[in-house]
């Protein structure tokens, strides 16, 4: 059996504060008391996405997710699609409105960035339309239902005109006008 000889570590000796002021100590240790402190507390829950500097939160998912869900009840469909095998219908809605929600941070940024705007108007019309093809009691009923409002479809609207309009400006961009009307043309 072998000895193994363990040497003693000194016991601890207390710091002497003597030398520093205590005012000098208070500027050191309270502002790292206080970062360390605002750090703990800061760190909120993490967002369901992030688009550059822009966080999409799980408060505005579950929004958006009810947009999306109404929409589908009007066209007598499943949010998202049928749910891939292993995953409720659920969690293929959260995804795609999501996806959707990604998009539209992007969408925003470049209607934004090249002044691309939507009318009142325009919104208006395609409530109205929404109104006309399933009577407004109907479209009221499936918001009541979402726990969504006219102002949430009348978003929803601005969205989806603001996308089209982005995605013409895009295509113009590409194509140029010329190659557009052939391409129009060759289509009718």
């Amino acid at each position: 059996m072998a000895f193994v000889w363990r040497r003693r570590s000194p016991e601890p000796q207390p710091v002497d504060w003597s030398p520093v002021h205590s005012r000098t100590l208070r500027l050191i240790v309270l502002p790292a008391i206080a970062v360390a402190l605002l750090a703990a507390c800061s760190s909120g829950p993490t967002p369901a996405a992030s688009v550059g500097e822009t966080d999409i939160t799980e408060q505005q998912l579950a929004h958006d997710t009810k947009l999306f869900t109404f929409l589908a009840a009007l066209n007598q469909q499943q949010c998202g699609g049928p749910p891939p095998q292993g995953e409720t219908q659920e969690t293929a809605c959260g995804r795609f409105t999501l996806g959707n929600m990604i998009q539209g941070e992007l969408v925003d940024r470049y209607a934004t960035e090249h002044d691309i705007t939507v009318k009142a108007s325009e919104v208006d019309d395609i409530v109205a339309n929404l109104d006309e093809q399933l009577t407004a009691e109907a479209v009221d009923a499936e918001l009541a239902k979402q726990g969504l409002t006219r102002a949430d479809l009348e978003e929803l609207a601005n969205q989806v005109l603001l996308f089209q309009a982005v995605q013409t400006a895009v295509a113009e961009e590409e194509l140029g006008d010329e190659q557009l009307r052939q391409i129009y043309d060759e289509q009718i």
